[in-house]
């Protein structure tokens, strides 16, 4: 499973929706606010095991799922 695919399912799963999130979503339309960003960013850094860089803990940094998930691949890269 790819990294875009983990993080759809980590989000339906703190959402609690399925089915519905796709790397295209923006992540304001799928309900997401400071708080439920942050803790998405708990969930992405213990199941990536990476860690979020201070500046980019605000939502307001993301447009979309899909730059999520561009940050997420430039963080797993540096670990290789």
């Amino acid at each position: 499973m790819n990294i875009g695919q983990q993080l759809i399912n980590l989000i339906e799963d703190q959402l609690e929706i399925k089915d519905e999130v796709t790397l295209n979503n923006k992540l304001v339309d799928i309900g997401y606010d400071s708080l439920k960003f942050i803790e998405l960013v708990i969930k992405i850094e213990s199941f990536f095991e990476i860690e979020f860089e201070d500046e980019y803990l605000s939502y307001h940094k993301f447009e979309t799922v899909s730059e999520v998930e561009e940050y997420i691949s430039s963080k797993v890269k540096t670990l290789v």
